[in-house]
């Protein structure tokens, strides 16, 4: 059997490692590259090959479940005169129970966030709308969160991952852009910063106009649970805290 590519190849394993009655978890394991980069030959491996590192005389203060228990399964491709990598050498047999069909979806290397559902959670954060509304949406569409293809935290660890990209420019800057935008679009937007010695941001505070006009009402802050709506009854949650202006 030949690949046109290690995706392609690495593909057809993580396939095969979720379908015919099995269910383990792949990931890539030795490669060897030609001079301009080229895979030239690579191992492809059950998740729990290799053995766990033991840190002696190390005391941790949570010890992580050991995964890696030197299972042999694996497939090794190798590059070809056609350009192409050929399956040359293919271990069929774990040391271990592999995880039951209702199960399968929560292994790491069979879960994964669509080009369709990160265009959704985009939307959603431009919207702000809360994440967890957005996954319950996806999990009704596909009749059920097993039939999303990932975990509540892959999403929630993806929205974070675009969050910090966003912020590559530096922190202090993104966070004074985004008040002079609240600003440009609402007149009676009100945003003050402290620095510190070092001109580093210490101390922030901003209010929009209703939120300023709500306090000349109320004489208090009043904060709005944004995620009532979730909850089966719609109740809604208000605090009212103490004067704080």
């Amino acid at each position: 059997m030949k690949f046109d590519s290690d995706d392609m190849a690495y593909a057809f394993y993580s396939a095969y490692a979720h379908a015919h009655g099995l269910g383990f978890s792949v990931r890539k394991q030795f490669v060897k590259r030609t001079s301009t980069g080229e895979v030239k030959r690579r191992t492809y491996t059950c998740a729990k090959e290799g053995k766990t590192a033991m840190k002696k005389g190390k005391q941790v203060a949570y010890e992580r479940p050991i995964t890696r228990i030197g299972c042999l399964a694996k497939m090794t491709c190798k590059l070809q005169n056609d350009g192409l990598l050929e399956v040359v050498s293919f271990k069929a047999k774990h040391n271990h129970d592999l995880a039951p069909t209702p199960m399968k979806h929560m292994l790491r290397s069979n879960r994964k966030i669509s080009v369709a559902q990160k265009a959704i959670a985009d939307d959603a954060e431009k919207a702000g709308l809360p994440i967890k509304s957005v996954i319950n949406l996806l999990a009704v569409q596909n009749g059920g969160r097993e039939n999303n293809g990932f975990l509540d935290t892959d999403y929630y660890n993806y929205i974070d991952s675009q969050r910090r990209a966003k912020m590559i420019k530096g922190d202090g800057q993104a966070i004074m852009d985004c008040f002079q935008k609240s600003q440009s679009d609402d007149p009676s937007y009100f945003y003050s910063v402290q620095l510190d010695d070092d001109d580093l941001i210490m101390n922030m505070f901003w209010a929009d106009s209703m939120s300023i006009v709500e306090y000349k009402h109320f004489g208090d802050v009043v904060c709005f649970d944004t995620t009532y709506r979730i909850n089966k009854y719609g109740p809604l949650l208000l605090l009212s805290l103490e004067s704080i202006i």
